[in-house]
């Protein structure tokens, strides 16, 4: 099947798996202008440029378990879209970093996953309120109850550079923040003008009242 989504064509397939589940897949090319036409509300100022996306929705059988939900999975490689964030996120347009997302559409019991390359693998809950991010390639586990969590490793955190970014998230004067646990092990922290190598760093945030988050923990 031939069609057009976003002004681009889209070629759509439709098969049922030996489960019984109906898999829709679809294949088109997107820029990043079109992306941020239909999800207005998505921070999505550092990517530019245009990549091939494959879109699958599976859809349960008759058979299936009731509360089995319908999945939504978006695969690319993102070549061919520069992410102009620091490390370890960023890449320049030609690079290649493969880049999957998979959510239940019509559950929010299932939690929807994210991962990106070997650099951030992330769960999240179907409302939003329970998030858990790992710096790495292993999907973590989601918190108890709402907040949100950072764990992992990274090899070069440049502070004054995430500032710059973070800060400029479109983010409600009165929202109020969940708690936020963060836990990295870095190898060499920069702080301009100084540097720091094989830093621990822990912050917590537990108050829900109005604050300004990044500017609390980075400035």
């Amino acid at each position: 099947i031939r069609a057009m989504a976003l002004g681009e064509p889209v070629t759509v397939d439709v098969e049922t798996l030996q489960t019984g589940t109906t898999r829709v897949s679809a294949r088109t090319q997107l820029p990043i202008d079109a992306i941020r036409t239909q999800l207005p509300t998505l921070p999505l100022g550092f990517a530019d440029g245009s990549s091939a996306f494959d879109i699958q929705v599976d859809i349960p059988s008759r058979a299936a378990p009731r509360d089995a939900p319908t999945w939504l999975r978006v695969h690319s490689t993102l070549q061919g879209m520069a992410i102009d964030l620091p490390a370890p996120l960023g890449k320049p347009s030609e690079g290649r970093r493969p880049f999957t997302v998979r959510v239940p559409l019509d559950s929010d019991e299932a939690p929807g996953e994210l991962v990106y390359d070997a650099a951030l693998a992330a769960r999240f809950s179907g409302d939003g309120r329970s998030i858990a991010v790992n710096l790495g390639d292993t999907l973590p586990a989601l918190p108890d109850g709402a907040g949100v969590v950072l764990r992992g490793h990274i090899d070069d955190l440049n502070v004054a550079a995430w500032h710059a970014v973070l800060v400029d998230l479109p983010v409600a004067s009165d929202l109020a923040l969940p708690p936020v646990s963060v836990a990295l092990d870095v190898r060499r922290l920069q702080l301009p003008p100084q540097t720091f190598d094989d830093v621990s760093l822990a912050l917590r945030h537990e108050d829900s009242a109005q604050h300004h988050l990044v500017d609390d923990y980075l400035s």
